[in-house]
């Protein structure tokens, strides 16, 4: 099953992707909530073409950001890695 995220009316709300269309489930929370929750979804509406759809981020409260990145030359010289600056 392929869930997402998307925008409507300024809320977030969960869809479920089958082929070209998503639509949308009837559930009150994020994507954490739906995963962890493991509930059974029912349809709340038509669905939505692909084309017409306002994805939103897959996860909006993630609970940690990991960032790695060698985007300056203090950072490559830093490093026990040499690379070139990309």
């Amino acid at each position: 099953m392929k869930i997402a995220q998307f925008y409507d009316n300024g809320k977030i709300k969960i869809g479920v992707i089958e082929g070209e269309v998503l639509t949308p489930v009837d559930f009150q929370g994020d994507m954490i909530d739906f995963i962890g929750l493991r509930t059974e979804f029912h349809s709340s509406g038509k669905g939505l073409p692909m084309e017409e759809v306002n994805f939103a981020p897959p996860i909006t409260r993630p609970s940690k950001i990991i960032g790695i990145a060698f985007n300056y030359p203090t950072h490559l010289d830093e490093s026990k890695w040499k690379r070139q600056i990309p």
